[in-house]
């Protein structure tokens, strides 16, 4: 279970920084947009890594 949540988390992780990168190929948004947007996909991947290891750290800190 371990492995597969540091999995999800580098998805959102890969998933932003494609976005970032793609972001100067579509036009269609705004540039501010696109960074903001990109920003925050890594702004979630953070807090998901954060509560994962706490929750980790905490299930397995008394074995």
């Amino acid at each position: 279970m371990f492995y597969v949540q540091l999995g999800i988390i580098l998805i959102y992780y890969v998933a932003a920084l494609l976005f970032l990168v793609t972001e100067y190929l579509s036009p269609h948004l705004s540039h501010t947009q696109r960074i903001g947007f990109g920003l925050l996909l890594i702004a979630y991947a953070s807090f998901r890594s954060v509560m994962f290891y706490q929750k980790y750290l905490s299930r397995n800190r008394f074995q």
